[in-house]
């Protein structure tokens, strides 16, 4: 008997979720450096990295699923319903960042950084539609966290990252210059960077799959579940704790102290859940604090020879902003060009090592794509908490309004001390990412508007 058409019946129903499998893929593939740069950015002999376009093989698995969700329309014609207005908000942000192209310092730097965006975007509302639990991603993306923890823990231990062309991981050393590290009297300690470009990027993006932990920890009822969740938080924090990154430990205790005080007072269990979760946290913390005393201690004490510099390097980048601003705040200097602004504006003989974004996203976003354009990003970040408050089940609702107050905290908290949620591809997708699993959480199996 011809099996064909069963074998072709069979493929037809894969279609439809094909592309959750491969984004889901993504998800836990977001890590991953890999990259082909095909344009390269030189500046007096030393490489522009804001200057270099690359196609990264997150790129095309963001593609592949973009490209599969299409297909499988005719299969699943309806969208998840979520808020007009905030639609509107990207679609705002995105009209500006394209606007911004005609006022760009180098149009083709603006075309990437928009493509970059627009990449993210997409990211965002596929993570939105997926009609899986909204517990598989949020795990996929805890367990590629506690793989980033565990190569934390070996470049940590070894003070070494090798070099990978597969993985995207270039060779760290402490003894090298420009290498991320601690200085003590005992020597220089390397930062642990896992596949990420600077350890500052691993601090944070282990900041998200913490809380993502914790927000299975407090809904789940199953004890088998909550032991392994227990299990996975010590790994999670030793490995943020390794990246010595000051800004991730303090957005991840904004943001878990978040939790209590978007909760119903009624949720008892819940309450009792995230103080046992937050426990494990911090006694970890706390237990490789007092560990690796004299590192953690150097990295407190802003008055190191290190920490100094960086503090000073920060200082002038917001002088650099300030002066900036004064005649483009209106339209911006153009997506992705804000460091050839510092060249071209402000300093013709900087040096490509010097031509780095202002440590302050909101700053950095006014000046890309001007007052517009960071107000309807403003905009997209309190409509998507407002988005909370839409979860059908009564019960629950401020439990999923706090998880996704918590993910909303983050980009805000770490945007006060950095920029990589902007400048970088792999910011882009971690912030888009924790966009999209935040509205997942508050609309579970909502299928109501056709396309």
């Amino acid at each position: 008997m011809d099996q064909s058409p069963q074998r072709t019946h069979g493929l037809i129903h894969l279609i439809p979720r094909a592309w959750e499998g491969v984004l889901v893929l993504t998800l836990f593939a977001l890590p991953l450096q890999t990259r082909w740069i095909w344009h390269e950015a030189v500046i007096k002999n030393e490489v522009w990295e804001y200057g270099r376009f690359s196609l990264y093989g997150v790129d095309l698995l963001i593609l592949l699923a973009l490209i599969l969700w299409l297909a499988s329309r005719p299969f699943q014609p309806t969208i998840r319903r979520v808020s007009p207005l905030l639609w509107m908000s990207v679609t705002g942000l995105l009209l500006v960042s394209f606007l911004s192209i005609y006022f760009a310092l180098d149009a083709s730097l603006a075309i990437n950084g928009f493509s970059r965006l627009l990449e993210g975007v997409a990211l965002f509302f596929l993570i939105t539609q997926l009609r899986l639990s909204w517990r598989i991603p949020v795990w996929t993306v805890v367990l590629s966290g506690a793989v980033q923890s565990l190569l934390a823990f070996f470049e940590f231990i070894l003070q070494r990252v090798p070099e990978s062309k597969w993985f995207g991981l270039a060779t760290q050393d402490p003894s090298f210059s420009g290498v991320s590290v601690v200085l003590t009297s005992a020597g220089r300690f390397l930062r642990a960077y896992g596949t990420f470009p600077h350890p500052n990027i691993l601090g944070g993006f282990l900041v998200y799959c913490i809380v993502l932990a914790i927000a299975l920890l407090v809904t789940t009822e199953k004890k088998r579940v909550r032991m392994w969740i227990s299990a996975f938080l010590p790994g999670l924090s030793a490995g943020m704790l390794f990246s010595f990154s000051r800004q991730s430990v303090l957005g991840l205790l904004v943001s878990l102290m978040s939790f209590p005080s978007m909760m119903a007072y009624k949720a008892k269990a819940q309450m009792r859940l995230w103080t046992w979760g937050t426990g494990i946290v911090f006694v970890t913390l706390a237990a490789l604090g007092a560990i690796f005393s004299p590192l953690v201690l150097t990295r407190l004490n802003v008055a190191g020879p290190l920490e100094e510099y960086s503090l000073d390097a920060r200082a002038t980048g917001v002088q650099q902003a300030k002066k900036l601003l004064v005649d483009v705040w209106p339209q911006g200097v153009g997506i992705g060009n804000y460091t050839l602004a510092l060249q071209k504006k402000l300093d013709s003989n900087i040096e490509a090592k010097d031509m780095q974004p202002v440590h302050i996203l909101g700053v950095l976003i006014l000046a890309e794509v001007g007052i517009f354009g960071l107000a309807f990003y403003a905009l997209f970040l309190i409509l998507l908490f407002w988005e909370g408050r839409h979860h059908p089940e009564p019960a629950r609702r401020s439990t999923h309004l706090a998880i996704a107050g918590a993910l909303v905290i983050i980009p805000v908290f770490l945007g006060l001390w950095d920029h990589y949620l902007w400048s970088l591809p792999v910011g882009q997708w971690i912030f888009w990412s924790m966009c999209g699993l935040a509205v997942l959480v508050t609309h579970p199996n909502e299928q109501t508007t056709h396309l």
